[in-house]
């Protein structure tokens, strides 16, 4: 989903949420889960029809006008049916075809277009952006009151992410600083953990306060110097160098902290395991996640450095800097929305008279393309595997993807009149465990509220078990779940409030199926040459790439990774197709 969230999230002593949540899973655990069933999601009437207006459905669309190769010119009046069986006579050719109108796919384009070099881009959805997605919630077309229901966050160590926004013409902000505006009464606000012992404050940095032993301290701090070495043994490159990768893939992150570690001897271990936790933030329960694949990842993302920073939140929301993109990309008619790609073939022509190298027949479930490169940008490893290619993926990719696993993750908005909580000298941070489940993953709450500060929100995401668990719920028992978590930490609101929803469960999304790829444990071993050829080579074979933020070994999950693969893609086609 981009940018994973750095929020709060709590378990109240004997939280409602869980009791509910669990017994409505374990109720379901023999359960065969049903196939998602998802309508349209939901989008504001305004933008989606700002949104067909803008951009054309295959039906409507027209030859783009980016004559940049001759290849293009050479194959504008395509007259035959080639062996594929695919009919050229009234479809286009261009330079390269774009799967994906998220992050990765609209930034091999832009690239492109500055190189004119043709492109389509072709998106399965009826809107841009992939796990994008923001909400108006005042309903007045206000920019500043948009909020994020899919990825968000910004890290001041994203350059490609921040350099882009800023080119789009979009600010960057860290919330609570809004030039302006006085976001938080008091200074220092705290959060709310919920622990075994009841709820605690919490520091800004969403730990709670109660202190540790000398001893416990010590024990504490040799444990995190002993992870980060061993995350500075598994090298983003070589990962498998670790001598101890095999036992590292063995085990589930959860089972590496527990086991590999003792943390379950420490006096403190709900606190300490938290806190390491921390360290391998997935939509997913730690005891699915292979704990080689969090070391490998930490090292990507922190080079072997403790983790800190500032994050950053996009001003009008990140959907909009797309949506500025894809207007410009429109004008040549180069974007299709509500276009599913079905199959990815060889034609029975070469690219030109002096390569033996095949075309590329795109068919979606509307039309016909024909390409000399295809670029695979944002797709999930399921959505992939459900594209016939001929011929067929390298092995070892085809692997890579059946391997792959996405979490469960909902993001549940709570839209008040105003951010009430600040009053009573709370962050809005909440970090809550569902203490009767095998796993301790935290889940977490966190002051949303927009730019404009016209409303306050509060958004929970849900994560594994949990969220599986409020998917067995109703509308109304997960509302009064999640509500009674807020009140737990906070106090009730005002008594004469009922707070808006705005709810998003990625899992069920019918073109997500979850969030955030990870390794489930034993298969990052056995998968690393996939692993090699995707995340950092991005080149499937001499004509299919790939790219987005689940496929890239920087920022892998943020935006910063879907715009940086995307770029690297997008130059490496400017070097071939300009050769």
């Amino acid at each position: 989903m981009g940018p994973r969230l750095r929020g709060n999230h709590p378990s109240a002593g004997p939280a409602f949420l869980l009791e509910v949540a669990v017994a409505a899973l374990a109720a379901a655990a023999s359960d065969v889960p049903e196939k998602f069933n998802v309508g349209p999601e939901h989008f504001m009437q305004a933008n989606l029809h700002k949104e067909q207006a803008l951009f054309l459905k295959p039906a409507d669309a027209h030859e783009a006008t980016c004559q940049s190769r001759s290849f293009v010119q050479r194959r504008s009046e395509v007259s035959q049916v080639s062996a594929s069986g695919a009919d050229f006579s009234s479809q286009s050719a261009v330079d390269v075809v774009i799967v994906g109108a998220g992050y990765s796919g609209l930034s091999v384009a832009h690239k492109l277009r500055q190189s004119n070099i043709s492109f389509r881009v072709i998106e399965a959805r009826h809107r841009l952006g992939g796990r994008i997605l923001d909400e108006d919630i005042s309903k007045r077309g206000d920019a500043d009151d948009t909020i994020e229901i899919g990825g968000q966050w910004l890290h001041d160590t994203h350059s490609n992410a921040i350099a882009f926004m800023n080119a789009m013409g979009f600010d960057v902000y860290e919330p609570g600083q809004q030039e302006g505006l006085q976001k938080f009464p008091c200074s220092g606000c705290h959060g709310r953990v919920a622990t075994s012992s009841g709820w605690l404050n919490a520091s800004a940095s969403g730990k709670a306060t109660w202190p540790l032993s000398i001893e416990e301290m010590r024990l504490f701090h040799a444990t995190l110097d002993t992870i980060w070495k061993e995350i500075s043994e598994t090298p983003c490159k070589d990962p498998l160098s670790n001598p101890n990768a095999p036992i590292f893939d063995s085990l589930s992150y959860d089972a590496y902290l527990r086991q590999h570690h003792q943390l379950e001897s420490f006096p403190e271990f709900e606190r300490v395991y938290g806190t390491l936790l921390d360290l391998c933030l997935e939509a997913e329960g730690a005891e699915r996640v292979s704990a080689l694949h969090c070391l490998w990842k930490a090292n990507c993302t922190h080079s072997g450095q403790h983790a800190g920073g500032k994050f950053f939140r996009v001003r009008g929301g990140p959907q909009a800097s797309l949506k500025h993109l894809a207007s410009e990309l429109q004008s040549m008619g180069s974007i299709w929305l509500s276009s599913e790609v079905l199959a990815i073939k060889d034609s029975d022509e070469s690219d030109s008279e002096e390569s033996d190298e095949k075309l590329k027949v795109v068919v979606t479930n509307t039309t016909t393309v024909l390409a000399r490169h295809v670029v695979l940008a944002g797709l999930p490893p399921a959505q992939l595997l459900k594209i016939k290619f001929v011929p067929q993926l390298p092995e070892e990719v085809s692997k890579l993807l059946s391997l792959l696993s996405l979490g469960s993750v909902r993001k549940y908005s709570l839209v008040y009149k105003a951010p009430w909580w600040r009053a009573r000298g709370y962050s809005g941070s909440i970090r809550y465990v569902n203490y009767s489940l095998p796993s301790l993953d935290p889940q977490r709450c966190f002051d949303n509220s927009p730019y404009s500060a016209s409303r306050g929100v509060l958004t929970c995401m849900t994560t594994g078990d949990v969220n599986r668990g409020l998917q067995r719920l109703s509308e109304e028992a997960r509302r009064a779940a999640l509500q009674s978590v807020v009140h737990g930490a906070f106090g009730a609101a005002e008594a004469d409030e009922s707070p808006q929803v705005v709810d998003k469960d990625w899992s069920r999304d019918a073109y997500s199926g979850g969030a955030n790829v990870f390794y489930p444990t034993g298969t990052f071993s056995s998968s690393w040459p996939g692993t090699l050829q995707v995340f950092f080579h991005h080149q499937l074979s001499s004509s299919i790439w790939i790219a987005g933020a689940d496929y890239s070994h920087i920022s892998h999950g943020y935006m910063n990774g879907a715009i940086g693969s995307g770029q690297a893609v997008a130059e490496r086609l400017v070097q071939t197709l300009h050769a």
